[in-house]
C-alpha cells in the first residue's frame, strides 16, 4: 500500500477493513464487488461523527468536517465557517449531542461527508463517507482507521 489516493474496502466474510491503492482516483463505488466478497464502507452521519469525536484517542486531531445541506448542496464558505467552528469544538470535546444540535440549523439537517484530520506527526488525512482516503503514508490506516473500525464498531 502506498500513499496518495486510497480506498477502504471491507471483507464481507469477516468484516475486516483494509486500504487499497486508487492511483486513478476512481469513484469509490468502483471497488464495490459483493460477488468477490468486497464492499466499500458507507460511513453514515453517526459513524463519521463518532470517528471525528474519538480521533484524539488514536493520536489524530479533527481539523474540518465537510458538510452538505438537506438538498446535498455544499454550504457557502460563510455558512460553513459559522457552523464548523462550533461543530469541530463539540466533536473535539466529545459532545456528540451538541454536534448533532449544531447540524440541525436553518439549512439542516446537515450531513457530514468527509473529515480532515492531522496526526501527531503532522500528517494530513482525508476520510470520505464512502471510504475514500487521501494520505501520505500507511500510518493513518494502521493507527486510526483499522483500530477505530474495530474499536468503535463503525461498520
Amino acid at each position: 500500500m502506498s500513499s496518495g489516493v486510497q480506498q477502504l474496502v471491507v471483507d464481507v466474510h469477516d468484516r475486516s477493513i483494509q486500504a487499497v491503492d486508487n492511483p486513478a482516483d476512481l469513484d469509490p463505488e468502483t471497488f464495490d464487488q459483493p460477488d468477490k466478497g468486497v464492499m466499500i464502507p458507507r460511513f453514515g452521519t453517526q459513524a463519521l461523527l463518532l470517528l471525528a469525536s474519538r480521533a484524539v484517542d488514536y493520536g489524530y486531531t479533527l481539523l474540518h468536517v465537510g458538510l452538505l445541506d438537506r438538498s446535498m448542496t455544499p454550504l457557502s464558505i460563510d455558512e460553513e465557517e459559522r457552523v464548523e467552528d462550533e461543530l469541530v469544538e463539540s466533536l473535539r470535546s466529545g459532545d456528540l449531542a451538541n454536534a448533532r444540535r449544531v447540524m440541525t440549523g436553518a439549512r439542516g439537517p446537515l450531513t457530514p461527508v468527509s473529515l480532515e484530520l492531522m496526526s501527531a506527526h503532522n500528517e494530513p488525512v482525508h476520510v470520505g463517507w464512502l471510504g475514500d482516503l487521501r494520505v501520505e503514508s500507511c500510518a493513518p490506516v494502521r493507527d486510526l482507521l483499522i483500530p477505530a473500525w474495530n474499536g468503535l464498531h463503525l461498520g
